[in-house]
């Protein structure tokens, strides 16, 4: 009896406590939410910083808001950090070393098992078509060029249409910007019709400088995509993916698109990144993150107030 007593007071004693619940918008308050079963039923609010990615959380809980505005001293300083510490990525002569090493390796260190394999499929395949033309047409006589132009030219042709082209000369060239905020909008909204109607594709999200509010005119769009298992969706939802790639290549989009066998694949973002979820299936995304990730809608209304 003695311990039931105890147990009610300390119920009561929890109900009366307020808790005030402070962090970073980001990997910090995925970790915070899911310890929210201790403070559940107390009173509680929770102080964040003004992103465009609670807006769906503050509809159901009280926040409140704490702008921290950065000056143009402040990035100058971090800019010169990141110079001092990568100079020989980001020096004057950074696009002769990023080209090759992107031609070399295009993405794959980055990619799932089954994009790599598909990435060395696609490239074998257009190889020996080339083979085939240059044998059916008699040009270069030795066998050995005929192979050797083939699988220069296949890694090349894959290499300009189905890898992150422009978004590699945005960060390699000065000089080099996207096509402006409009047309990357445009694209979206029409690839997001194309992802909805893709049936192997369950994730659709977008991370970087779009998630975050600080778009400018040398950001790429980060899109990840997580596909349904199976190989029948995985060939739909790579070929797909590869499709996006060569839409995105003719108007100059830097699309930075990779595709994930699950969501363990996200765990290659950044942790104090929130993606802003374009599809989401079987609320995959929601269910990893504790809350509903905003939407196409809230990315213009953060770009709006940008």
């Amino acid at each position: 009896m003695h311990s039931i007593n105890s147990c009610i007071d300390k119920t009561k004693a929890k109900e009366k406590l307020r808790v005030c619940l402070i962090c970073s918008v980001g990997g910090h308050f995925k970790q915070m939410l899911k310890l929210a079963d201790a403070w559940r039923h107390c009173e509680h609010f929770y102080v964040l910083m003004d992103k465009p990615v609670i807006d769906s959380f503050r509809k159901r809980e009280k926040v409140y808001l704490v702008n921290k505005s950065y000056s143009k001293a402040d990035f100058q300083k971090i800019s010169l950090k990141r110079k001092e510490m990568w100079r020989w990525k980001t020096g004057r002569w950074r696009a002769f070393r990023n080209i090759p090493v992107s031609w070399l390796h295009q993405r794959m260190r980055y990619m799932d098992n089954s994009e790599k394999l598909f990435h060395i499929g696609v490239n074998t395949l257009v190889c020996l078509i080339l083979f085939a033309i240059f044998s059916l047409f008699g040009l270069f006589k030795s066998w050995f060029y005929r192979l050797l132009i083939s699988l220069l030219s296949a890694r090349t042709i894959n290499w300009l249409i189905n890898d992150h082209f422009w978004g590699l000369l945005l960060v390699s060239t000065p000089w080099v910007k996207n096509p402006g905020l409009e047309k990357i909008m445009s694209y979206i909204e029409d690839s997001r019709v194309r992802t909805i109607n893709c049936k192997s594709i369950s994730v659709y999200a977008i991370y970087g400088g779009l998630s975050k509010g600080r778009f400018h005119d040398q950001s790429d769009i980060d899109v990840r995509y997580i596909r349904k298992p199976g190989f029948s969706n995985a060939l739909s939802s790579l070929s797909f993916a590869m499709r996006e790639r060569a839409i995105a290549f003719f108007p100059r989009i830097p699309l930075d698109l990779y595709v994930g066998n699950s969501l363990y694949f996200l765990q290659k973002m950044r942790e104090d990144e929130l993606p802003i979820v374009l599809k989401d299936d079987e609320d995959l995304m929601s269910l990893k993150y504790g809350f509903i990730l905003p939407g196409l809608n809230d990315i213009k209304l953060s770009l709006r107030n940008q």
